[in-house]
């Protein structure tokens, strides 16, 4: 399990983070929840995902994230995956707190 993100040549070790952050434990829980449900749904026909609920999610823990790492002085970002029909189309876009 590694959670190493990286947008624009920048990447941070996430799963190190959480390691080290035991109070962040439920975010990460979160995370995991929300990525397992992507993996498990999309495998077959992505057409059927229900893609906008998935991305509000998403923004809603992107948004805790973000809240969390701000003293570290990490930016996070958010985009849909290329399996989304819209992710071919769409730009990833900071997440402001």
């Amino acid at each position: 399990n590694s959670y190493d993100w990286e947008h624009e040549g920048e990447s941070f070790d996430l799963y190190g983070f959480f390691e080290v952050h035991p109070e962040t434990e439920s975010l990460k829980k979160e995370l995991e929840e929300w990525w397992a449900r992507f993996d498990r749904d999309t495998s077959d026909n992505d057409s059927d995902f229900p893609w906008e609920e998935f991305h509000r999610k998403g923004v809603e823990l992107a948004t805790k994230l973000a809240i969390v790492l701000k003293p570290s002085g990490v930016e996070v970002y958010y985009d849909r995956p290329f399996e989304d029909p819209k992710g071919k189309e769409s730009k990833p876009f900071k997440i402001e707190v």
